[in-house]
């Protein structure tokens, strides 16, 4: 489900809670009325004042100075009495979870914008949706450049020689600047290559983790989960999503490689994905064990070019020694 959709549906979610809070300060007033009459008085009293008050400003153009006295006054009398017979001192308040948008989901003036409890469930929900939790341990914050290896020496390029602690930190840095980007990257692809356990998937859940906190409207999936629904919208046969991961706004793919080689699907999906997504500009990512020799021998010289192209893609490289095994 896009972010457009599951923000719709949170908003009908916070109306819904809205009406909610409406009958529960309806049950609440009933309930004062019935068992403290004179806190029901009291409250009427109060709002006949307000009443006068706005009726005076706008008779005499003048206000009530001594009017926000009076009202604090009985609110103390009011929260008094309600706490005397074992009542919340707020207990006849409006009734909201959020204070800054009173569950309206939308807070700020002039400009009105997403409520921060909206985006948090939002953000939520979406991942969810990729399955990945809000507290996820994958992510930018949590990366942790002291469990790498500072004793291993890789060459990420001839002659050149670093720890694999750098150049991770490297890459790390590389794939938050291409987030922090969007929507405008100048490359809308990039590709993380490395053998297994080298954090490739890890960069890439916070990848994902990282667009959705800017808003985007992001999918995550493995490359198994892609061509399954490439294979279905192939072959016309079953209901596919194919073609809403192929104009996902931003779209993460997993272990790119691991999936199984159909004949004439397989190299046909990928060059159509990657295609149609770099000539729209949409932004793609891809993890994969394969190297760009691996990537050509598997989907042939034009998907490997299309994914390797330095004008349309970010290709990263990750060395060094399994993470797991240390």
């Amino acid at each position: 489900m896009s972010r457009s959709e599951q923000a719709e549906l949170l908003r009908q979610e916070y109306a819904r809670r809205r009406e909610e809070n409406t009958r529960e300060e309806t049950r609440r007033q009933r309930e004062i009325v019935e068992k403290l009459p004179e806190v029901a008085q009291l409250a009427a009293q109060r709002q006949e004042m307000i009443y006068s008050g706005v009726r005076g400003i706008l008779s005499r153009k003048t206000a009530d100075t001594a009017l926000p006295e009076r009202m604090r006054e009985y609110n103390r009398r009011i929260e008094r009495l309600l706490e005397e017979n074992g009542y919340p001192a707020d207990y006849l308040s409006p009734v909201f979870r959020c204070p800054i948008c009173r569950d309206t989901g939308y807070a700020g003036e002039p400009i009105r914008e997403e409520c921060e409890c909206f985006r948090r469930e939002l953000s939520r929900r979406m991942l969810a949706e990729m399955g990945l939790r809000e507290q996820t341990e994958q992510s930018f914050e949590t990366f942790r450049e002291d469990m790498l290896p500072e004793d291993v020496t890789v060459e990420p390029a001839k002659g050149q020689h670093m720890s694999q602690r750098a150049l991770t930190g490297f890459i790390r840095d590389h794939c938050m600047r291409w987030v922090d980007s969007y929507p405008n990257q100048e490359q809308t692809t990039l590709l993380l290559m490395g053998e297994s356990g080298l954090g490739k998937t890890f960069l890439l859940h916070a990848m994902a983790k990282r667009f959705l906190e800017k808003g985007a409207d992001a999918v995550l999936t493995s490359a198994q989960r892609l061509q399954e629904e490439a294979r279905k919208s192939y072959f016309g046969r079953e209901e596919s999503s194919y073609a809403l991961l192929l104009a996902a706004p931003v779209l993460l793919v997993d272990d790119l490689g691991s999936e199984a080689q159909l004949s004439n699907v397989t190299q046909v999906f990928l060059y159509e994905l990657v295609n149609e997504r770099q000539s729209r500009r949409l932004t793609t990512a891809f993890s994969t064990n394969l190297n760009e020799e691996e990537l050509r021998a598997r989907y042939t010289e034009r998907v490997a070019s299309r994914l390797t192209d330095r004008r349309n893609s970010l290709a990263l490289t990750l060395l060094g020694e399994d993470l797991r095994r240390r």
